[in-house]
């Protein structure tokens, strides 16, 4: 008997949020726009909101530099919305990626 157990996949850069729809409505269309982007979302974990940018599985893994770019041109442009840290997450079989951005001025 073979087992077809689903193999998930995720490929997503989230980080905490204070201010979830202050942020939502000052930056959403940002993330939206990037074309690896394919959905954004927010979700609880631990009584904290977090702010979830699913990417398209066509893209692939993100190297860190990439997510780095991503983030910083993000801070860049947003001053008044500065991302101090996030957290990339890719995991397809058995591939698990996880990265980590600081932003530094």
């Amino acid at each position: 008997m073979t087992s077809y157990a689903k193999q998930y996949t995720i490929n997503k850069i989230y980080f905490p949020l204070e201010e979830s729809e202050k942020f939502i409505k000052n930056c959403d269309k940002y993330f939206n726009s990037l074309p690896i982007v394919y959905k954004t979302s927010t979700f609880e974990y631990e009584d904290i909101t977090y702010y979830n940018i699913q990417l398209d599985f066509k893209t692939g893994k993100l190297p860190q530099e990439s997510f780095n770019n991503i983030m910083d041109n993000f801070n860049k442009h947003h001053k008044k919305e500065i991302i101090s840290k996030s957290f990339y997450k890719y995991k397809k079989k058995d591939e698990d990626l996880r990265l980590c951005y600081k932003y530094t001025e």
